[in-house]
């Protein structure tokens, strides 16, 4: 019944009704159908109610199918069919419909269903396939499992299946790049391949950054978020990325794929002296690879990036070297930023600010002592101080003389030995503190800067020789001699000059005295008289000591003591010429003088008294010169005869005894 394709009543005949209501000749006349030609649905000359059937059953269900846009996913089904209509349904099995060939669909009545121009929107979709035997009525339909669609990796989720997108991560560099030769390289290590890792050396900073492209702010290529990709998954919403990344230190290796590090400073560069017109290098220790010097001439205000050339090298080492300076730069200020260039991401680190040390000013006159011609404000040039020498120390007191204002040591300011004017701090001039020009020249003065005193003549400035005020250890003494030898007075002490005096009254008044043919050595520490004649008896001699070049002497001159000339009193002349040549016109007694109250008498050979004198106490004796003083025989004022007289003296000391002798007046 079912077979022939006629209606069932329910008890297997034809029609509706049961029992069904039949003719005469016993066709059931109670059906709308039968007794037509039965069912051959499978056209094989057999009707179907004579060819055993049974029902389909499937074998093997269809599985799902990997979404890739574009591309077209098969479902297949294997079952023991001979009929199949695939279904699809768009809200996860609720609803079915029969799919027909066309479009993107094909084979929708076959065992394989082609889905082709995937995309996305499908990506929920399920199918499945009814599967049955078309001869055998009493099938009762099959259908198979549910398949979709599996969900393929999308890293950056690009709506691009890993599988399909050449850039899986979105950074602008390309899969392939990032595998460089090895497949899923993991440059760090840490299991996740490069293409889908946004730091593939795992040095906390950005693949998309260390390539040299633009972050969107995601790791991303470009500026939108989320980017747009074409069908590859390459991002299209960016001006760059795609091409070779960036190889900063040019070690061929590309910098994402370097595990950087930002630089840091160990040493820290430190203050230089200022040499003027010279060069000085500022230098840095770091971990960094790039080094750019910076400088300020407004206290660190504003900075400007230094370039190679004039007076500036090294300016991207770590040492910089700053030449020929002027006053000028000794107020500017460097720093260095160091950073290592293949870590884009080291924003640089900037080195502590550093300049030159602290120039000296010596004098306090508000000009440093490197451009300052007098440093100490002494009147004496720089220059002249160092006397060819730089910073000469003379006195080798670890202070150059240009800073010394006692050069040479001796306790007396160089400005006072220099011939200059005393400010009373040692200083040119009167006011205090001196004023001074540009140069440092002090100008409130009337005299300095010209040829330093050299008193003594000895080559050598005074102020550069260590001086010491006059001084006497050891005093002239008196002198006795004989007559006609030479007498000798000596000073011990300390003195650059000697100038020795003589005075025949004793010492109400003196003369200098100069080397001749009665004296020599006149201006040494020792006189000599020569041939000392009775004319010098009781002569004193002293002498002036000088050093005029320690301007500082408290006695510039320094008189000694004087010494006495005395000559030898057993020693009497035995005659004399009082003829009036000068020589040998008086009858003195050298030593006589040391007895202030002697008394002398003179007689002829009868015994008449020609001569009396007494001395009564007289620095200067008044000796006799051949006259008589008056007698029985000549007058008071005449000459003597010539020939032999005779004498008498008396000391009257109360212990000599009184002496007598004879001298021969000759003319």
């Amino acid at each position: 019944m079912d077979e022939a394709g006629f209606t069932n009543n329910g008890a297997n005949m034809l029609g509706i009704a049961n029992p069904p209501v039949i003719d005469a000749n016993g066709q059931v006349t109670s059906a709308a159908d039968g007794y037509t030609t039965p069912n051959d649905l499978d056209n094989n000359g057999t009707p179907d109610f004579q060819e055993a059937g049974a029902a389909a059953t499937i074998t093997t269900q269809p599985a799902n199918q990997n979404m890739i846009p574009t591309q077209t996913a098969t479902f297949t089904v294997v079952a023991t069919a001979d009929t199949f209509q695939w279904e699809e349904s768009t809200d996860g099995g609720t609803t079915w419909v029969a799919l027909a060939d066309g479009g993107n669909y094909s084979g929708t009545t076959t065992a394989s269903l082609s889905v082709s121009n995937l995309d996305i929107s499908m990506v929920n979709n399920l199918y499945r396939v009814k599967v049955s035997n078309i001869a055998f009525a009493c099938d009762p339909v099959t259908a198979s499992d549910s398949a979709g669609f599996i969900s393929l990796p999308d890293f950056d989720g690009d709506n691009v299946p890993d599988i399909v997108d050449v850039d899986d991560d979105n950074d602008g560099i390309l899969d392939t790049v990032e595998d460089n030769g090895v497949t899923d390289r993991d440059t760090d290590g840490d299991g996740v391949p490069d293409r889908i890792d946004f730091d593939s050396d795992g040095d906390g900073c950005f693949d998309v950054d260390e390539a040299g492209f633009t972050n969107n702010g995601n790791n991303m290529l470009g500026t939108a978020n989320p980017p747009t990709v074409d069908a590859t998954g390459k991002v299209t919403s960016a001006t760059d990325g795609y091409t070779t990344p960036a190889d900063r230190n040019a070690n061929g290796t590309p910098d994402f794929q370097e595990a950087g590090t930002a630089a840091t400073i160990s040493t820290q560069p430190t203050d230089q002296d200022f040499n003027f017109g010279g060069t000085a290098t500022f230098s840095v220790v770091s971990t960094g690879d790039t080094y750019q010097w910076e400088e300020s001439t407004d206290n660190g205000a504003t900075w400007t990036v230094l370039t190679e050339g004039g007076d500036y090298s090294g300016v991207n080492t770590n040492q910089l070297t700053v030449s020929n300076a002027d006053i000028n730069m000794y107020f500017n200020d460097y720093r260095v930023m160091v950073s290592n260039i293949a870590f884009i991401c080291d924003s640089g680190t900037y080195s502590d600010i550093v300049s030159y040390t602290e120039l000296p000013d010596s004098d306090s006159d508000g000009i440093f002592d490197i451009i300052d011609k007098d440093d100490d404000n002494d009147g004496i040039l720089d220059t002249v101080e160092d006397n060819g020498v730089t910073d000469r120390d003379t006195d080798g007191d670890g202070v150059p003389d240009r800073i010394d204002w006692d050069a040479d040591g001796d306790g007396c300011p160089d400005v006072t030995e220099a011939g200059f004017t005393n400010n009373g701090n040692d200083m040119l001039g009167t006011a205090n503190p001196p004023a001074v020009d540009a140069e440092g020249k002090v100008t409130s003065a009337t005299d300095g800067y010209t040829t330093p005193n050299d008193l003594n003549n000895s080559g050598v400035p005074d102020f550069q020789e260590a001086g010491s005020p006059s001084s006497i250890s050891s005093q002239p003494s008196d002198i006795e001699v004989s007559l006609g030898d030479n007498a000798v007075f000596e000073v011990s002490g300390n003195a650059t000059f000697y100038q020795w005096q003589v005075s025949t009254n004793n010492g109400s008044s003196w003369k200098d005295l100069s080397d001749d043919a009665q004296y020599s050595g006149t201006q040494t520490n020792t006189l000599t008289v020569i041939a000392a004649r009775g004319r010098v008896e009781s002569n004193l001699y002293r002498v002036i000591l000088r050093s005029p070049d320690f301007a500082c002497d408290p006695n510039p001159d320094l008189i000694s003591e004087a010494g006495k000339l005395m000559f030898n009193q057993e020693i009497i002349p035995n005659g004399f010429s009082p003829n009036g040549d000068g020589e040998n016109d008086v009858f003195s007694i050298p030593g006589l003088d040391q007895y202030p109250n002697f008394m002398m008498k003179v007689f002829d050979r009868w015994g008449n008294m020609v001569y009396h004198y007494e001395n009564n106490g007289s620095a200067d004796p008044r000796w006799w010169d051949g006259l008589a003083q008056g007698s029985m025989v000549l007058n008071d004022g005449q000459r003597v005869p010539a020939g032999t007289y005779f004498y008498t003296i008396d000391y009257n000391d109360g212990s000599t005894k009184p002496i007598k002798g004879w001298v021969y007046v000759n003319y």
